[in-house]
């Protein structure tokens, strides 16, 4: 019984890997990785991965997807104001103290 749970687990998140890298690669935002001459910038080529090496090509995956994709701060800020980024001291949150300043002992 664990072994298939397993084998549905291991194929489910191949699944996922395959279907989320088709909806970047759509988008024109492909999840893409290199390492020396070899690149990995398709779905299929993702989902082999999964196949073959899951414990190493799934966090890969993962990590390399974030890279691919907006940031979800970006996304969180994209409705506020052009000037909530200012530098300036503002009256709402009062002037900024000093930045610190080290010096070498």
């Amino acid at each position: 019984m664990l072994p298939l749970a397993l084998i549905t687990v291991l194929l489910a998140s191949d699944a996922w890997v395959y279907a989320d890298a088709q909806r970047h690669t759509d988008s024109g935002r492909p999840v893409e990785m290199s390492i020396g001459s070899v690149r990995i910038d398709t779905p299929v080529l993702w989902t082999l991965g999964c196949l073959l090496l899951w414990i190493v090509f799934l966090p890969l995956y993962i990590t390399q997807r974030t890279h691919a994709s907006p940031t979800r701060w970006l996304r969180a800020t994209k409705d506020l104001p052009s000037d909530s980024f200012s530098r300036e001291p503002s009256d709402k949150c009062g002037d900024r103290p000093p930045a610190p300043r080290f010096t070498a002992i």
